[in-house]
């Protein structure tokens, strides 16, 4: 993935893996041109979750099912696009012209693959 290190997946399974038993909210960090980027669990969740499906399109059903536990798909919030936004904003990505995070009209989101 361009600019994110590839210890990012590395990261997220050994996180994924020990989670915080006391229901705190814990404060992640990937890497980006190797600078350190604060993300919330459910960010670097939903990050993790977008590189292991690197280059596809993941809708937001599926999104909300995966990464949010969600079992019904007629979710009306705007909770993935919120932490899209969120998680664009400190990768210092753009929607209009995506580095890393594209969005597919009617059809969900992509972590845009390194070429």
């Amino acid at each position: 993935l361009p600019g994110l290190s590839e210890e990012l997946a590395a990261l997220a399974t050994l996180q994924s893996q020990h989670p915080a038993e006391d229901g705190a909210v814990r404060l992640l960090v990937a890497l980006l041109d190797g600078q350190t980027v604060s993300l919330t669990a459910q960010e670097f969740e939903l990050l993790h979750y977008l590189a292991k499906h690197a280059g596809l399109l993941v809708t937001r059903a599926q999104l909300l099912q995966d990464v949010w536990g969600y079992q019904s798909q007629t979710d009306t919030s705007r909770t993935v696009d919120y932490h899209i936004r969120s998680l664009r904003k400190k990768l210092g990505d753009d929607a209009a012209n995506p580095r890393f995070i594209q969005t597919v009209h009617g059809g969900g989101y992509r972590l845009i693959k390194e070429s």
